[in-house]
């Protein structure tokens, strides 16, 4: 099992300032990663790393700096 620590929406919406829907919404878009939880694998959890990372990379594709 992996030891990556994995935070709910409300976490990745403080840290990287956006709504807890923004959060929900860029996952749903595949556009930040996310992984299901639970016996019905209903609840989303968020690396904050792995988010940031896709943020960025996803920033950059934007700007055009990156391809």
């Amino acid at each position: 099992m992996s030891n990556r620590v994995h935070v709910k929406a409300q976490e990745i919406a403080r840290r990287f300032s956006m709504s807890v829907g923004s959060a929900y919404k860029l996952a749903k878009q595949g556009i930040i990663p996310s992984i299901r939880v639970g016996p019905k694998m209903t609840g989303i959890r968020f690396d904050p790393d792995a988010v940031e990372e896709a943020l960025r990379s996803n920033t950059r594709e934007a700007d055009g700096t990156e391809k």
